[in-house]
């Protein structure tokens, strides 16, 4: 459980922000099996750039309700609150 807050502490300051939430969610590999997948159905590249840009809206939106139930009320998690939300 203490690696797991250690990679989201990503500024090591021993607590969890909401900054750090998001930088490691924003770059969580997603892209390839998505192109992979996208390259099969799609003869056009701005079909498929318009859909990855679609894609790519809607995670950052889950990605931000998802910070806002984290973080309403608060401004960091410390590891106790941490261990409590992945629980």
């Amino acid at each position: 459980m203490q690696l797991c807050f250690d990679i989201y502490d990503f500024d090591q300051d021993g607590c969890i922000s909401r900054e750090d939430v998001r930088i490691i969610l924003v770059y969580l590999p997603q892209v390839s099996t998505f192109l992979r997948n996208l390259e099969q159905r799609f003869e056009s590249e701005e079909k498929i750039r318009k859909t990855m840009f679609e894609s790519r809206i809607k995670t950052m939106e889950q990605i931000e309700d998802l910070l806002n139930a984290i973080f309403t009320g608060r401004e960091v998690l410390s590891f106790e609150q941490f261990a409590i939300i992945t629980s």
